[in-house]
């Protein structure tokens, strides 16, 4: 299986498709979905490959506004994952802390704001 890349360039209502790895394969559909299904053949055809061998990556171009929120948004996204994985480990050190200062699940669960099955949880977990 060989994956090609598939430029996809916003024109009116249609998107122009160009295959970089193969320039002649070109074609264009109504959606980038559409383009993901369409341009197999097209670059089969033209670089007299098997249909069933080509993988294809589209790559929209994009303005650059749009990228750079879309940029920020995914490193937030990651940060936001980062600080769930800290706070769940604060939430478990907690927990363990107030068992070890005699609590007991269901208080320790109280205490945290969670359930005592929760509570359990993070004690063991």
């Amino acid at each position: 299986m060989t994956r090609y890349t598939v430029t996809a360039t916003r024109t009116g209502r249609w998107w122009a498709l160009q295959c970089d790895e193969v320039p002649g394969a070109l074609s264009q559909a109504v959606s980038l979905e559409e383009a993901e299904r369409i341009m197999p053949e097209a670059i089969a055809y033209v670089a007299g490959v098997p249909e069933d061998q080509v993988e294809v990556t589209i790559v929209p171009v994009i303005p650059d506004e749009a990228r750079d929120h879309m940029e920020a948004a995914k490193r937030l996204r990651e940060e936001s994952a980062r600080a769930n994985r800290a706070a769940a480990e604060e939430a478990r050190q907690a927990a363990r802390a107030l068992r070890a200062s005699g609590l007991s699940v269901r208080d320790t669960g109280y205490a945290l704001g969670v359930s005592k099955q929760r509570a359990a949880q993070l004690v063991n977990g």
